[in-house]
């Protein structure tokens, strides 16, 4: 815990250090309460530059009134300046991170006050996911690192607090009842569960094509291969709602049902036929990340899912596909490396070599395909319809 100053007696005379400094200086006393005193009186009459004791006197919140701000913090300018892989999104997530519930526990409390077992606790009480605890202590531990190399407190408490271990329940699977129920095949009931139809669609999208929330807003109708039918993955909305590359950076296709082409051309006939994105807001662009997150909540409560027991988001979604299409993939004998392609995951780095001519062509070679998985995704509903 770092404090305003020292004090240290040498021989008779006491020596005071200031946080910040490396060195000791003579009061000229023998006395240390008169010491003391003297320390707190050149403090008080700014003899001691305040920014050296600021971590005695200045709260967290002063300190990191810019921290991972991208254009003014001093820290995130470091980590561009030394070229680290640190980008916009990321300064946004963990300024985030900062303000939606650090600052709110720890923001009135002085620097020099702040320990691991306060940080600790406050850490195991949090409401969320133990990957997401995690990234919060990071993101704490930072703003104390920085302050350490400030010199403004002598250690930086969050490396004393453990981190959460791996969550016990990994992200679920829908099961068939729950997407029976979450997207019917009969129109009226799924505009039931979907008034608002192309979010419906594009749920429905993601589930039987593996795609990812970034990049499902960002689709493009050049991007959908209705005669096929299947879809290109080529660029993805990023946590700063900006458009760019996949994750990775991996360029892939995905061969999807008929059932949710038919949905696709539905909403293509709705909106319009015009160009550019398929999931578009009033404004003529993609949907926010949290436009998006709560429509499919919505959506969960109208079709009767308890999300909140079975921990469901829209990243169960994509675990739904990887699934059902690796049980396919091994009843047939068919190359895992296959999925990996459909589904984009970072160890394979083959779609780089790929442009989107190259891509559409490797989709129609899978034609043999269709069948399985159509019949892979048409499962029955209570009333013997069948769903995607």
């Amino acid at each position: 815990m770092k404090r305003a100053f020292l004090l240290k007696q040498r021989g008779d005379i006491w020596y005071v250090r200031y946080a910040g400094e490396d060195t000791f200086h003579s009061t000229g006393l023998t006395n240390r309460d008169r010491a003391e005193d003297f320390a707190y009186r050149q403090i008080h009459e700014h003899s001691v530059r305040q920014d050296i004791i600021r971590g005695a006197i200045f709260t967290l919140e002063d300190f990191t009134h810019d921290f991972f701000q991208w254009d003014t913090c001093r820290w995130v300018a470091r980590q561009r300046a030394k070229k680290r892989s640190f980008t916009r999104a990321v300064a946004d997530n963990r300024r985030a991170h900062l303000v939606n519930h650090i600052l709110p526990k720890f923001g009135q409390i002085k620097l020099c006050d702040l320990t691991a077992v306060n940080i600790e606790d406050w850490l195991v009480s949090l409401p969320l996911a133990n990957q997401t605890r995690n990234h919060i202590l990071y993101s704490l531990s930072i703003v104390l690192r920085e302050a350490k190399r400030d010199g403004i407190i002598d250690r930086n408490p969050a490396e004393d607090v453990e981190p959460m271990g791996g969550d016990s329940r990994p992200t679920s699977a829908l099961t068939d009842d729950e997407l029976s129920a979450l997207f019917p095949a009969e129109p009226e009931a799924f505009r039931a569960v979907w008034p608002a139809f192309q979010f419906g669609v594009m749920f429905a999208l993601m589930v039987s094509s593996g795609m990812r929330p970034g990049e499902a807003r960002a689709l493009e109708w050049s991007s959908v291969l209705l005669d096929i039918p299947a879809v290109l993955v080529v660029q993805a909305v990023n946590a700063s709602d900006e458009l760019g590359p996949t994750k990775g950076k991996e360029r892939r296709g995905a061969i999807i049902p008929d059932r949710t082409a038919a949905l696709l051309q539905r909403w293509r006939e709705m909106s319009g036929m015009d160009p550019g994105f398929v999931f578009r807001s009033i404004h003529g662009g993609f949907h926010s990340r949290k436009a998006t997150h709560n429509r499919f909540r919505e959506g969960l409560v109208r079709a009767g899912i308890d999300w909140e027991d079975r921990r469901i988001s829209l990243r169960c979604l994509r675990t739904t596909y990887n699934t059902r299409m690796r049980q396919l993939l091994l009843a047939n004998a068919m190359p895992e490396d296959l999925l990996r392609f459909f589904i984009g995951h970072r160890s394979v780095r083959m779609t780089d070599r790929y442009d989107n001519p190259e891509l559409e062509a490797k989709l129609r070679s899978m034609q043999q395909m269709r069948n399985q998985i159509d019949d892979l995704w048409n499962l029955q509903d209570s009333a013997g319809a069948k769903c995607p």
